[in-house]
């Protein structure tokens, strides 16, 4: 067979595009898929990848051809992390430790977290939303989404732990991470420089504090947590260790990151916060299909994560030599494929880079869109917390609207950071203004 030719993009000598990737991912990206098309190679430093971004061929590497492809060489970086969990592992491993948590996250084990969820976000609302108070949404919404995290994994409240030790070690740990991944010369972890000790101290007190949760768990009654649900298919304290601290992990950030940037999206957009506010006021919410079947509120999510995606990329190595379209796709070769990207493309996107809920409504709502639309992966490995999210999502974004407006005068983005999560350099910053009836309560 005769293949295409892989479009290179134009780097610099030796560093190839490894300084735009660490000054700014996300437009190295998007302009890489946007002058180059569907598929292109990035050099960074003596590595290249190749990038893709073209539903059909990313259908084939997350579903119908997974079997040709492994996790990429980054995940080990994230394995120092989270460990042997969910996101790092392959195989029968990964297969028996989605089987054993899968029940916790079905619709019915689901509808028993709406009410302490729907607990903590109105009481830590109440707090927060005063009327003519300047906050930093981000830093809100982290604290928030760990309140979540503790209460919906481990049934224990915020004050069962030391929050700002473990909020201090989560943020280093993944620096850390984060600049292993952006390296072109990585030292062995285990040599012991001042960067690896600290992370190791990091790590130690998340360790800790989720093994102490675990030993804890007994002295909490009830079952509205995803540990007891855990439990009854999983004895190996190890994996459960490891299950939990992917689970709090990778949920707290990620929603965090979707919360914030749909409030800034209402901000610039503000007739949708009266929608919001309405449709949620109105609604009886006792079960997870009630959120899902928020409209209104769920086309303003799904619009912010399609333009910012908490979990902006991920990457898979070919295996073996695989045909991809007309192109060759060589055994050991990294291919990285970002939602961040996709979710633009503007030949499947009309107006892809503007903010347009309408387009997830009635007869504007295209489902063939849905191949394009991956906030949570896509194939066998989509994201287990998928429908956890589309719950927790609705719920802040509704309660917070029914209590007041977020105002900000950005006239664009604030300023990104591609980590693990889209994050803003310094915050999200603004101004609440409380409707009349919130005013003083």
């Amino acid at each position: 067979m005769n293949y295409k030719e892989i479009k290179a993009v134009k780097g610099l000598p030796l560093f190839g595009s490894i300084l735009d990737y660490k000054s700014d991912a996300l437009s190295l990206f998007l302009n890489a898929a946007r002058e180059n098309g569907d598929i292109c190679t990035i050099r960074m430093g003596p590595e290249s990848i190749i990038f893709i971004n073209n539903p059909d061929w990313v259908a084939e590497i997350l579903a119908k051809r997974m079997d040709f492809f492994v996790k990429s060489p980054s995940y080990r970086e994230l394995e120092l992390l989270l460990g042997q969990g969910m996101v790092t592992t392959e195989g029968e491993v990964w297969k028996k430790q989605r089987d054993n948590a899968r029940h916790a996250f079905t619709i019915s084990s689901l509808n028993t977290l709406i009410a302490p969820i729907k607990d903590i976000v109105t009481n830590f609302s109440h707090n927060t939303v005063l009327d003519g108070h300047r906050r930093d949404i981000f830093k809100d919404m982290l604290d928030l989404s760990m309140n979540i995290a503790l209460k919906t994994l481990f049934g224990q409240s915020s004050s069962d732990i030391n929050r700002h030790s473990v909020s201090i070690a989560l943020e280093n740990a993944s620096d850390y991470v984060i600049k292993r991944l952006e390296a072109i010369i990585k030292l062995p972890p285990n040599i012991p420089t001042f960067a690896a000790l600290k992370f190791r101290k990091e790590k130690s007190v998340l360790d800790r504090q989720i093994i102490e949760m675990i030993k804890n768990h007994d002295h909490h009654s009830g079952k509205d947590c995803l540990l007891n649900m855990i439990l009854e298919n999983e004895t190996d304290h190890d994996e459960i260790k490891n299950q939990l601290l992917t689970f709090f992990l990778t949920s707290y950030e990620t929603i965090a990151s979707a919360a914030t940037w749909t409030f800034y999206f209402i901000s610039r957009y503000e007739r949708w916060h009266k929608i919001i506010k309405d449709e949620y006021t109105q609604a009886v919410l006792e079960k997870t299909n009630d959120i899902f079947e928020l409209k209104y509120t769920n086309a303003v999510i799904n619009e912010s994560m399609r333009l910012l995606p908490p979990v902006w990329s991920f990457s898979r190595t070919a295996k073996e030599d695989v045909t991809i379209g007309e192109y060759k796709i060589a055994a050991g070769k990294m291919v990285v494929i970002s939602p961040y990207c996709l979710q633009r493309h503007p030949d499947y996107w009309e107006k892809a880079d503007d903010f347009i809920p309408m387009r997830w409504l009635g007869e504007l709502y295209n489902h063939k869109l849905n191949r394009t639309f991956i906030p949570f992966g896509a194939g066998p490995r989509i994201c287990l917390g998928m429908n956890y999210a589309r719950m927790v999502l609705p719920i802040i974004i509704g309660e917070f609207c029914k209590r007041g407006f977020f105002e900000t005068s950005y006239q664009g983005y604030p300023e990104l950071k591609a980590g693990i999560t889209i994050r803003p350099v310094k915050g999200v910053n603004g101004v609440w203004r409380c409707l009349a009836d919130n005013k003083g309560v």
